[in-house]
């Protein structure tokens, strides 16, 4: 069985790597928009591209409450991992 700890660095680490692949799925689009390389019709691309802007944003908020979980959990431990 996982200990609190490890569930909190584990919610740290699903919620960078998910952010990670929006930001690089957002520049992909962005790029495409930006250089015209796209079958998709630009229109289209915006709205991908603010639709994937929300998910981030609505990620954004999950790491910093992992990381703020994680520092109390240390704090009461003594500031010690075992």
């Amino acid at each position: 069985m996982k200990t609190r700890i490890e569930e909190v660095v584990q919610d740290i680490v699903s919620s960078f790597e998910e952010m990670a692949e929006i930001v690089l799925s957002q520049l992909t689009r962005l790029d495409k928009y930006m250089s015209g390389n796209s079958n998709i019709p630009l229109e289209k691309l915006r709205a991908e591209i603010v639709e994937n802007e929300n998910k981030r944003v609505a990620i954004g908020i999950n790491p910093q409450e992992s990381l703020l979980e994680f520092q109390k959990i240390l704090m009461s431990a003594g500031g010690q991992i075992t």
